[in-house]
């Protein structure tokens, strides 16, 4: 509907012997001139390696659920933008798939993943997913990340926090989630993670915590 505004020709302040002043009609657009359609932008270049411990201390319920977070992490991730892969560790490591961009190919990796027990050293497999995460040609403008799901400090402090050093000094983001871990004292991991550590370590209080963090 169109209305009539009054609109004045001269500045609003007027001598008293200024003549009235000029009178004008306008229209008021009542339909919308701009449509705007928002859609998802296109996912960036990813490759991540998930690094699960294994210890006597997390037991077998509980890395299985670990095991459930990265499946449904396979699951939610755009493929073949991002690419994952996924470490097993205690005292010793094995690789459970490497860097891999078929979600199909990754479930059946983690489908045969099992607990296997032992103590926590983090500096091997950390160095060996450091290796996993070398720069490619064809992958020039992937960011790299490193996670690591554990449930306390490793056995082997002063080699670990070296290799992550390391780790960090590639461009490797290394962020770490840390379950059953006392948020009133400072972890170890602080001073490994990519800074600002705040935003690189999560602490949960269960495992449980861990598979609510995928509906979130």
């Amino acid at each position: 509907r169109a209305e009539t505004l009054v609109v004045p020709a001269e500045p609003a302040v007027m001598s008293p012997r200024q003549p009235p002043a000029l009178m004008c009609e306008a229209d008021v657009q009542t339909e919308p001139q701009v449509v705007v359609e928002l859609a998802r932008g296109a996912q960036k270049p990813l490759d991540m390696v998930f690094l699960v411990d294994s210890s006597a201390s997390v037991g077998a319920e509980d890395f299985g659920k670990a095991v459930q977070f990265l499946s449904k992490v396979v699951a939610a991730i755009e493929m073949p933008a991002v690419r994952m892969g996924v470490v097993r560790f205690h005292h010793l490591f094995s690789v459970v798939s490497p860097i891999e961009g078929d979600r199909q190919a990754l479930h059946e990796c983690l489908d045969c993943l099992s607990f296997e027990p032992g103590e926590t050293r983090l500096a091997p497999p950390l160095w060996f997913a450091k290796g996993m995460l070398q720069p490619r040609i064809d992958r020039a403008q992937s960011k790299r990340v490193i996670i690591v799901i554990t449930d306390g400090d490793p056995n082997d402090p002063l080699e670990t926090e070296q290799v992550a050093a390391s780790v960090r000094e590639e461009g490797i983001v290394l962020l770490f989630v840390e379950i059953g871990g006392c948020k009133s004292r400072p972890s170890i991991y602080g001073r490994m993670a990519t800074q600002p550590a705040e935003r690189h370590i999560f602490t949960l209080q269960h495992y449980d915590d861990l598979l609510q963090t995928t509906s979130e």
